[in-house]
């Protein structure tokens, strides 16, 4: 008589029991190195979290700092849900949580600039609002990181709706996973850094002063990171 699929749930049991990322680590050399280039702009993501929970960001502002703090969280929780999924070869739903990072951080940078954001129901409005916002218009480095933000949320919108076949997963079981795809994960990969690198900059720009008080570790690693008109900007502001 049939087991109602018994014996293929003990196969699942058995597989998730044993599943490793050990053979891709060590049969893949490319693999640690796009880690660790990921690895090095989300640590530089993880050090402005950590400062911005510190103290108050706004003085005298107990509903801005507490609208702000849990997205900018949430950025950073995304980023790093997104890198283990990439980690496993699970390219797509890595990409899906990386779009999550750039519209929770798009929301950070409209809270920051007082826009009401939080109400909007379309990624569409948050975009263009958060296009016009002050800082934004102000500083061509930030409305250029802002610019490929927008750019990059609007590719991995692809994933989300499934819209061409270069978007699709096309995987009918589970027992393939981890897996290493050198394409794949290399465009991954730019992707995110590209993601990390502009999140960071930004940042860097919003909170100039916060960026200042950083131990030297922290603002050297980070800095690192930025692009390099990004220095540029930075390095005259705290000139001044």
């Amino acid at each position: 008589m049939p087991d109602g699929g018994a014996s293929g749930f003990v196969e699942l049991l058995l597989f998730l029991e044993r599943y490793s990322l050990s053979g891709v680590i060590q049969d893949n050399k490319p693999f640690g190195t796009l880690l660790r280039s990921l690895y090095k702009r989300h640590y530089g993501l993880l050090i402005w979290h950590a400062d911005l929970e510190k103290g108050e960001i706004w003085k005298d502002n107990i509903e801005k700092n507490a609208a702000f703090r849990p997205y900018l969280k949430e950025t950073a929780s995304d980023v790093s849900q997104s890198i283990l999924l990439f980690a496993q070869g699970l390219y797509k739903p890595a990409y899906l949580m990386l779009r999550s990072a750039v519209e929770n951080f798009v929301k950070c940078i409209g809270i920051a600039e007082d826009q009401e954001v939080l109400s909007l129901k379309s990624a569409f409005d948050l975009m263009a609002i958060v296009r016009d916002a002050p800082a934004v218009k102000r500083s061509a480095n930030l409305g250029a990181l802002f610019g490929r933000l927008r750019r990059i949320y609007k590719e991995l919108c692809g994933y989300v709706h499934s819209s061409e076949h270069q978007y699709l997963s096309l995987t009918s079981y589970i027992g393939v996973y981890p897996k290493f795809h050198s394409e794949q994960a290399s465009k991954y990969a730019k992707m995110c850094r590209d993601v990390l690198a502009s999140i960071c900059g930004a940042l860097t720009l919003l909170f100039p002063s916060r960026f200042r008080e950083l131990h030297h570790r922290d603002a050297d690693l980070i800095g690192d990171i930025l692009p390099k008109q990004v220095k540029h900007e930075v390095h005259a502001n705290v000139a001044q």
